[in-house]
């Protein structure tokens, strides 16, 4: 029988066949189960690994709760010395992520042959979170424009496909907070942070930035950016050049440039667009707030007929409606006019192309179209956040559960701590129920109801899935939850609206409702 491997990381050795965890030539005590979960992680280094499948793993013919798992992971960390997290990481509602820059593996005890593990694309780029920039204008109205800065940084350096960018959402979890760069670097599982603040005054601005290396705290780079407002574009450029030069000088300026593609020329309609962000990125949103949106985008594209970014950002915001299903048919269509201008106009842009293409898809059912402004939007923006939920769920409309799972997982990875993890949640629920994995599909999509209570996808993820399991008391319970979140909400409205391209799928997913108790 052939001996299990030895993994070795951080001057540890785990010895899979004798069961033994070393620290240089000392033996550390570890528990049999704390072990098994050990060996499952490093197997699954750099990949989150759900709570569910790492008890299937390690108690497969048991029934535990996740207290015996918490237990575990404590035990495991005692050993490593691991109590700040470096090693193994905590993804809150999700699982745990063994992270280490260093993997070896020898085939057994008695073998000298050593090779690195395989690093994932992700794991070998310079990683970096850009934190919220401060407003020091001395006026709160303007803390949307600061904010707007941040973004659109992170959407420039997503747009360099040797980077791994921390999207926005995360970031935005440390706004107003003071904040150690070594434990945010741990948190957010990255290399580099960028801080800075934005001051605005008449017609003048000043962009500050510094670039932290996370784990030393040591300052990379900084420098302050002064300009007039109308050149607030090519300020955003020069810092984005900066910070890309700090980390990795032998990318070329060309490169960079190659990459750029501003939407639109009028401050006017870049502010409307930056008002109306906070809305768009907020998916579990009310009507009040997209009705806002829509009003501040609409404002844009009168100002800028050819800004293809707001256009699809109200597409987008026509996607938000109506999967909360407040939209009608004309609104709708409405959505695909704006994507398919969008698009028409500007296809070089990661974001356009995200909005219009899940556009396409879930307001147009225009799969084909939608799949390719999404491979466009992947080779062009591939460390987007907003890209890969996008891909993620182009892939669920077109049932390839697959594809959406790589995208969302890959997504959640750029998005570690996102207080609005519901929405990827249950995009990684549809997939398992996609593909016939109901309890997967309940598991993930119930996770995903904790997270996003007021999001009606979850609620009918969860009963369609226990119907499918035939616990039909439990749809019955969850169907009349769905109903108070979406009062109004009926078989015969989601089949007028409904997304997927299989229809033997859509008619089961109908089915089930309605079995559920939701009226025709």
């Amino acid at each position: 029988m052939a001996a299990g491997p030895i993994y070795r990381f951080a001057g540890f050795s785990l010895d899979t066949d004798a069961g033994l965890l070393r620290n240089g030539s000392a033996e550390i005590a570890l528990r049999p189960k704390s072990f098994d979960l050990l060996s499952c992680l490093i197997r699954n280094a750099g990949r989150v690994v759900p709570k569910a499948e790492l008890m299937d793993a390690v108690w497969p013919d048991v029934t535990v709760t996740e207290d015996s798992l918490t237990q575990t992971i404590s035990d495991i960390r005692r050993a490593l010395g691991d109590e700040a997290q470096i090693l193994v990481h905590t993804i809150p509602r999700r699982g745990y992520r063994f992270v280490i820059e260093r993997l070896e593996v020898a085939p057994d005890a008695s073998s000298g042959a050593v090779h690195r593990e395989n690093q994932t694309d992700d794991e070998a780029k310079p990683s970096i979170a850009v934190l919220p920039f401060s407003n020091l204008s001395g006026d709160p109205e303007q803390e949307y424009f600061a904010d707007g800065i941040s973004e659109d940084i992170i959407t420039e350096l997503s747009r360099v496909k040797w980077f791994f960018v921390i999207a926005r959402n995360s970031s935005f979890t440390y706004k107003g907070k003071a904040v150690d760069a070594k434990q945010v670097g741990r948190e957010l599982g990255v290399r580099y942070l960028l801080e800075g603040s934005v001051r605005k005054a008449g017609d003048r601005v000043r962009i500050t930035g510094q670039l932290v290396d996370a784990e030393t705290g040591r300052h990379v780079w900084a420098d302050k950016f002064d300009g007039r407002l109308e050149d607030i574009f090519e300020l955003q450029d020069r810092i984005t050049e900066a910070i890309v030069g700090a980390v990795e000088p032998t990318l070329k300026l060309a490169e960079l440039q190659r990459m750029r593609g501003r939407a639109t020329d009028s401050l006017a309609a870049y502010d409307l667009c930056l008002r109306a962000l906070p809305n768009i990125n907020s998916v579990i949103t009310t009507r009040k707030f997209n009705d806002d949106a829509l009003g501040l985008l609409y404002r844009a594209v009168a100002l800028d007929p050819g800004y293809s970014l707001a256009k699809a950002l109200a597409a987008y915001a026509y996607v938000l409606r109506k999967s909360q299903h407040w939209s009608t048919v004309v609104e709708d269509a409405e959505g695909v006019r704006l994507a398919t201008e969008a698009l028409e106009a500007h296809a070089d842009h990661p974001t356009t192309l995200a909005c219009a293409g899940h556009a396409l898809a879930y307001l147009g059912k225009r799969y084909d179209a939608a799949v390719r402004a999404l491979d466009r939007a992947s080779s062009l923006g591939g460390s987007s956040w907003r890209v890969l939920t996008s891909s993620g769920w182009v892939s669920n409309y077109i049932c390839d559960a697959k594809s959406a799972l790589q995208s969302f997982e890959r997504a959640m990875r750029l998005n570690p701590i996102d207080p609005e993890i519901g929405f990827s949640l249950s995009g990684i629920a549809t997939a398992h129920m996609i593909a016939g994995r109901y309890g997967d599909a309940l598991s993930v999509g119930s996770e995903a109801i904790d997270a996003a209570p007021t999001w009606a996808t979850c609620y009918r993820i969860v009963v369609f899935a226990l119907v499918e399991l035939g616990h039909i008391d439990g749809a019955r319970e969850i169907a009349q939850k769905l109903l108070r979140v979406s009062p109004g909400f009926s078989v015969s409205l989601y089949r007028s609206t409904g997304t997927f391209r299989k229809v033997e799928f859509f008619e089961r997913y109908l089915t089930a409702l309605l079995r559920a108790g939701i009226p025709d």
